[in-house]
């Protein structure tokens, strides 16, 4: 408390909840004339509301600067699927650093460091300042905080007012679970097969790196892969080249695509979806598209039904889903994302605008037409409605390396799109 302070000066202006914005960890705050105080550490400014939020997860990617790249985005997500346009104020980071047999003392310091660099460039391109911290010791690396936000109450952007007719817009494909999997599946094959020509001592390993923090990296890499279970390399032959019918080229291609649209925050989608008269918006991540929709349709004021016509999805995922025996629900929209894109409701007059406007920002990454807005006759209408598989329409991003990559393939339409990214 500073009572001295005039911005920070609400001992007559009590806090009350005015909503949680859907199952995740956004919380909206704002200053009330209720008598119902319910904090005794903390105070908000009349006229303003605070949007916070809380995110944090295992690694996903080899790369530990990327992995916080990645976590800087995915905990921001939450503030621009609120509508928070203009920088957030500050950040609190969550940090485990790796107390592991697989991760030697040594390395610690060189993957903490990384991480740590990582989540700072995220938030540093968000305009956002980190003001402290959480460290502890833990058997392996996470990463994510807390990012909040003050934002004047008559501006604050509902996201509860979608409509008969309005659009739903996506910001970025669909499927990074899939390619995480089947990338894992690869590395752990690579590494497996590396062992076994080292116990035949038909190799030798060198790391010409001249950066020492980037060779400790490496080799915590590699011992982290080699300690791999065979069972996960298994998965490499039987699901990922068999049934899927995709090449090393083509998981690594799809990888690094997936790994540009993770890192990409969602600032600029959010600053052209308030512009444009956005009606109601979630981020995409753990419960998949259709979970996500679905907490969006049941908060909304007038009752409707989104209803999902196409899905853009990363170039490989729907072959692995298909050769999964569809245990990802990918088509279904239940397979989960990380850092994935906004799905926003819009009037159709202001669709084109958005979309030219937010890919001349975004140098041609692409936006998504994914279904409609329709009214629900009756309360428990209120939801989600997915196109069945021989009507939904399939965009897969990204160019095919090998022809196998269409193995995959089922019914609705289905159709290719590069990425604008190299």
């Amino acid at each position: 408390h500073d009572s001295e302070h005039p911005l920070l000066d609400c001992s007559n202006t009590p806090l009350a909840v005015v909503s949680s914005r859907r199952a995740a960890s956004t919380a909206v705050l704002r200053a009330s004339d209720c008598d119902q105080t319910i904090v005794d550490d903390g105070s908000i400014v009349s006229q303003l509301v605070l949007i916070t939020t809380h995110d944090f997860f295992y690694p996903l990617v080899d790369d530990p600067y990327l992995m916080g790249r990645i976590g800087a985005a995915n905990v921001l997500s939450d503030l621009y699927a609120a509508g928070v346009t203009t920088p957030p104020h500050t950040s609190i980071m969550t940090l485990a650093v790796p107390l592991s047999r697989i991760v030697p003392e040594s390395s610690r310091l060189a993957l903490t460091s990384a991480l740590v660099c990582g989540y700072r460039d995220g938030m540093s391109l968000a305009g956002v300042r980190i003001t402290g911290g959480q460290t502890v010791l833990n058997p392996w690396p996470i990463i994510g905080g807390t990012v909040s936000a003050l934002v004047p109450a008559l501006s604050h952007f509902t996201p509860t007012r979608a409509q008969h007719g309005h659009r739903l817009l996506l910001t970025k494909p669909l499927g990074t679970q899939l390619i995480i999997n089947a990338h894992e599946a690869l590395q752990a094959y690579k590494a497996c097969a590396m062992r076994r020509r080292r116990a035949a001592g038909n190799q030798t390993f060198v790391d010409h790196s001249h950066d020492a923090n980037l060779r400790e990296v490496r080799e915590v890499r590699e011992a982290c892969h080699v300690c791999a279970d065979e069972a996960v390399a298994a998965k490499w032959e039987s699901w990922v080249v068999r049934k899927a019918g995709l090449s090393c080229e083509d998981v690594e291609r799809a990888m690094d695509l997936a790994v540009c649209g993770m890192v990409r925050l969602n600032k600029e989608a959010a600053i052209r979806m308030v512009a444009s008269g956005a009606s109601a918006c979630t981020d995409v991540t753990g419960f998949g598209i259709r979970g996500h929709a679905e907490n969006l349709a049941k908060v909304q004021t007038e009752c409707v039904q989104f209803v999902i016509e196409r899905l853009p999805i990363w170039m490989g995922a729907v072959a692995l889903d298909a050769a999964a025996d569809n245990r990802f629900g990918l088509l279904g929209g239940t397979s989960a994302e990380t850092s994935g894109g906004l799905l926003i409701a819009m009037p159709p007059e202001n669709v084109e605008r958005f979309c030219r406007d937010l890919s001349e920002a975004e140098c041609g990454w692409g936006v998504w037409d994914v279904g409609r807005v329709e009214r629900s006759e009756a309360e428990r209408g209120r939801g989600v409605q997915m196109m069945p598989s021989d009507e939904l329409e399939i965009i897969e991003i990204g160019r095919p390396v090998s022809s196998g990559q269409r193995a995959g393939r089922v019914g609705g339409t289905h159709s290719t799109e590069g990425t604008g990214i190299s």
